[in-house]
Order: structure tokens, then sequence, then C-alpha cells
């Protein structure tokens, strides 16, 4: 009896072994590669020359913002809630930036040099959104006035009518539907581009990709700081009747929503609350700017984001979001970021930053 039972617990145990082996390489490769990060960061010494020799243009700006809103957080601190708790998140960011440039300068190769490349590339994303959220909260202190009737009046120079007012006799329901879908899908198109290079391109475009969005993207947060506007569909339009005066059909309504919250609108007053984020138009200009790399680099899906970005452009003037002067602006200061970005790069070669 006990001869049986031992035999019967081998074949168990063999049994279970095998299941194991068969099921469950994944969760030994990851614990691989936590037991290997466990292992690098702790060694991770974080010092200039190490620094200078591993860090991107586009990380060098993003560690600049991040400084930046450091800097207001803590001149602000008694006007603005919360503002000593952005301070102590952008010092982490901006370690966190340090610590996966340095790891992956210095680990090599292998799974551990893989994931933390992946994030290493990866963390510009949630970097710029969290700069980009940090904007609303100095704008009206450093410069508390609204431009909206210079922007609109410029528009109406510009065209002898208001662009938002003068669309409105193309309104319907199937097109006002498709544009705030399209409006909607703005970070698809970077997030989507991205990946698709670091997929499928060598290193060295989607390095060169990353700079440009960040470029963009950094040039519009700090734009917004000189002519703040809430945009035409509080000055121009009763805000309260723009789901009765733009109807769609089944995802306006929601989509429409969670814009108004994302945005500071989605308040009993929102005229108040509202981002001042209008000057200029980040959805023209980030939008621009991939719909241009996606031919210029032979995307794969260069012309969905051509028929996508086309919405996103028209529907920031048919849906009220922007004054046509906001998208001239966007464009000009995409042109120059680009141009300003190439520039840094070429700067910070000759400084001898190595991975500029």
């Amino acid at each position: 009896m006990t001869k049986h039972s031992n035999t019967s617990a081998k074949h168990r145990s063999r049994a279970t072994k095998r299941l194991q082996d068969h099921e469950m390489p994944h969760t030994r490769r990851k614990n691989e590669v936590v037991s290997g990060l466990g292992a690098v960061l702790p060694q991770i010494r974080i010092t200039p020359r190490r620094l200078k020799e591993s860090l991107t243009t586009a990380e060098l700006l993003t560690l600049f913002m991040f400084s930046v809103y450091a800097i207001l957080g803590c001149i602000y601190a008694a006007e603005v809630n919360n503002a000593l708790t952005f301070v102590v998140v952008n010092c982490c960011f901006m370690w966190m930036q340090c610590a996966l440039a340095v790891s992956v300068a210095e680990t090599g190769s292998g799974r551990v040099f893989r994931s933390l490349l992946l994030a290493r590339r990866f963390f510009l994303l949630p970097a710029i959104y969290f700069i980009y959220s940090q904007a609303h909260l100095y704008i009206t202190h450093i410069n508390p006035r609204d431009y909206d009737n210079v922007l609109a009046q410029w528009d109406f120079a510009l065209f002898g009518v208001y662009p938002t007012q003068w669309i409105y006799q193309f309104a319907h329901p199937i097109l006002t539907e498709f544009l705030q879908i399209c409006y909607f899908l703005y970070f698809w198109i970077p997030l989507s581009l991205g990946a698709e290079f670091y997929a499928t391109r060598p290193t060295h475009v989607y390095i060169r990709y990353s700079l440009y969005v960040a470029c963009v993207s950094y040039a519009l947060y700090l734009g917004y700081f000189f002519m703040p506007a809430i945009g035409p569909c509080f000055t121009l339009h009763d805000f309260s009747l723009l789901n009765r005066e733009l109807p769609g059909l089944f995802f306006t309504e929601p989509l429409r929503a969670i814009v108004n919250n994302g945005s500071g609108a989605g308040t009993s007053a929102p005229h108040i609350t509202a981002h001042r984020n209008c000057m200029p138009s980040g959805h023209t200009m980030v939008t621009l700017l991939n719909m241009m790399i996606a031919f210029r680099w032979n995307s794969r899906f260069r012309w969905i984001y051509f028929v996508i970005g086309s919405g996103i452009i028209v529907s920031t003037v048919y849906l009220r979001y922007h004054y046509v002067v906001d998208l001239l602006a966007g464009a000009l200061v995409t042109v120059l970021a680009l141009v300003g970005g190439r520039l840094l790069e070429r700067f910070l070669s000759k400084m001898g930053f190595l991975n500029a």
C-alpha cells in the first residue's frame, strides 16, 4: 500500500511538472524579466556623463518641460491646489526618464534590455499627456485674460463671416457623427503611427518621429500661455444648445461628453472651468504632423490617416471647438517647431550629447 502510494505520488509530481512546463512558460519568462529588472535597477547610477551619452533630444526636451512645470508648481504653490504634489510627480517622472535612458544604455541585450527599451521608447506618451494635463493649472495665473474676442474678430476680418456660424448651413446628423468620431480619434493617430514605426522601422526612424512629436507637443503647450481662449462654442454660440443644434446619430453625445469632461467643460459652469487651450489648435498641429510623416515615410495606413486627419481638421471648426486662426497658427507653429527641433538636435550633437 505504501509502495503504491509512493509510486502514485511520483507520477502526480511528474505530471504536474509536465503541465507547468507546457502551460506556463510565459510566467517563467515574466519572472525572469522581473528578477532581471530587480538586479538592474538598484545598480543604476545616474551621472551627468552617462546622461550626456544616453539621452535623446526628445528626452532632453521632456526633462526641460518637467522642470518648467516643477518650477511653476513651486512658484504657485499657494494658489494652485495640489501644486506641490505635482512638483513631486514631475521630479519622479524626471528620475524615471533618466533611469530608463541609463539602464537601456548599460544593459545591452536580452529580455531585460528589450523590456527596458520598450518602456523607454513609449515613456514619451504618458509624459506628454501628464505635461499637457498641467498646463491649465497655471495659464490663468500667468495670463488671466481670454483672447476669444480678438480671435473671433481676426476670423471675421479674414473671411467676412464667423466661420463656425457660416459652416452651420452644412450641418447634418451623419456629418456631425463622422466628424465627432474623427475628432475623438485624434489621439489614435500618433499612437498607431508610433507603434508602426517602432515595430517595422530602424531605431533611428522612431527616435526622429519621437523628436518631431515632442517638439510639436511642447511648442503647443507653451503656446497656450500667450493667447488663452476657450473657443467659439462659448463666445459665438450657446454652449448649452450644442447637442440640440448639432445632433449626431449614436456616438456624438457620449463622445462629446468625454471631450467636454477632458477639457474641463463638463461642469455646471463650463465657461469658467473650461481649459484655455484653444490657441493654437493642438488637433491641427499634431494631425498635420502625423499626416505629413505618414506620407513622407510611406506608412502602410497613410490613406486612413489622411481621411481621419482631414476629418479632424474640419471638425475643429464644424464642431465649434476652434477659430480658423487657431488652425492657421497651429500650422505655422508646427513648421517652426520642426525646424527648431532639428536645429536643437544639431546643437546638442555639437555639445557632445552622443545620442541626440
